[in-house]
């Protein structure tokens, strides 16, 4: 499933933080370069060690191609955060889209969150609990596994930013 992508995952364990540095320094002597996709995930309250790029098929639905997920602490507990990478603003759209079906297929009701873009949905997955997903350009952001909304917008709105600044840098 992996091989199909130029992108190579490395598990790292390490001391607290030392996770980043060390698949930075395994990558540049490698003389590979470092994807840039590896800037979006913000690392405030990111768990070590848990940053995967999956090549298609995010938290295990065919609808959510190809991206990065990472644990984060959020006030006590885990949630996860992912960051789909469409190949473009429609297909992030049409993405959400299924992903609202989803929701109103397994859960109760699916209500827009008010602190978010327009593309933006907050609800109950059967799977990961709740879920808050927003479109930014060909992206899908979404944290699921949330105890707290605020949080999860807070973390979506993170790395929202980190892109952006990635992207400006480009």
């Amino acid at each position: 499933m992996l091989d199909r992508s130029p992108l190579k995952v490395v598990q790292v364990t390490g001391g607290k933080g030392k996770g980043g540095q060390c698949v930075l320094q395994l990558a540049r002597s490698r003389k590979a370069p470092v994807p840039v996709e590896l800037g979006y995930l913000p690392g405030k309250d990111l768990v070590d060690g848990t940053a995967r790029y999956l090549a298609d098929s995010l938290l295990g639905y065919g609808f959510l191609p190809r991206g990065l997920q990472a644990e984060y602490r959020l006030r006590g507990k885990r949630a996860v955060l992912f960051i789909a990478f469409c190949s473009s603003a429609r297909e992030a759209g049409e993405s959400l889209g299924r992903y609202g079906e989803q929701m109103e297929r397994t859960a109760q009701g699916l209500t827009p969150e008010a602190r978010m873009p327009e593309d933006t949905l907050l609800g109950e997955d059967r799977y990961y609990g709740t879920v808050l997903v927003t479109r930014y350009e060909s992206f899908l952001i979404g944290a699921v596994g949330l105890q707290d909304t605020g949080e999860g917008v807070s973390l979506v709105r993170a790395a929202r930013q980190r892109i952006e600044a990635v992207q400006g840098k480009l």
